[in-house]
């Protein structure tokens, strides 16, 4: 069973490797195995690879806020971060999700720190245009008065590669960054906060009204999520309770 394994995944390296020469459905009747087993081996293989490059800099930022006796704020431990080699800037998510209400959708975007994962900007809306991504990145910036240089990193949606949102990024002097299509494990630090949002709160509701899921969505994020909701990644500490501890340090340093 294992060598018939290796063998299927000397096959699928095959395929990978030749796959911009050749058709992939020829190669799979080729070397005999099917297209959604190739399929299914490769995004295994992405998968793993993010994860474990998101597990590796989430080490890089604690290591990095360590050894700066926690002085850092996130601006240089983003410098830092790209000095090692990975390319992150201060924010590092930025996605979109949907909540469903008896009057039809209601779509959230956000943008989170990556540094303490606080909810910096979010957006309500009942159409998934544009608009809703350009506002949770305003509401962001007026929160957060960001230097230029900034890498926003987002998932591939069209909101994201729009006009306007580009425009935005522009004007402000920000570095867009997009995730690869179809691949939750680039932008996981914005599908962690979902999953959180929908387990914790969405899938317990049913909502009327999609002013009622508004204000419900808003409690949780201000009033739980960044006050109160603890994260291990941050010692087990909320995102404002984690950013006033770092601010205390740094005044004492």
């Amino acid at each position: 069973d294992g060598l018939f394994r290796e063998r299927n995944e000397v096959k699928y390296s095959f395929i990978t490797q030749r796959k911009k020469t050749y058709p992939v459905g020829l190669m799979c009747q080729l070397m005999g195995v099917s297209r959604s087993a190739y399929y299914g081996y490769v995004r295994c293989v992405d998968n793993c690879s993010e994860s474990q490059l998101h597990e590796e800099i989430l080490e890089a930022v604690r290591d990095i806020a360590k050894s700066s006796n926690y002085s850092y704020g996130s601006r240089r431990i983003g410098k830092a971060l790209n000095a090692l080699g990975y390319p992150v800037g201060r924010w590092k998510a930025g996605d979109i999700t949907y909540i469903w209400t008896r009057e039809g959708w209601l779509y959230l975007a956000v943008v989170i720190d990556l540094f303490s994962r606080k909810v910096v900007g979010w957006s309500m809306s009942s159409r998934m245009k544009a608009r809703l991504v350009c506002d949770a990145l305003r509401m962001a910036i007026w929160q957060r008065q960001p230097q230029a240089g900034l890498i926003v990193h987002t998932d591939h949606g069209s909101q994201y590669a729009s006009r306007q949102h580009r425009k935005l990024l522009g004007i402000h002097g920000f570095v867009g960054s997009m995730s690869r299509t179809g691949d939750c494990f680039d932008n996981a630090v914005a599908e962690s906060f979902f999953g959180s949002l929908k387990q914790e709160l969405i899938h317990w509701r049913h909502y009327q009204t999609r002013f009622s899921a508004q204000q419900d969505v808003l409690q949780y994020i201000s009033m739980f999520y960044n006050s109160h909701r603890l994260h291990s990644y941050l010692g087990y500490k909320s995102p404002n309770q984690y950013e006033v501890e770092i601010e205390n340090v740094k005044k004492v340093a």
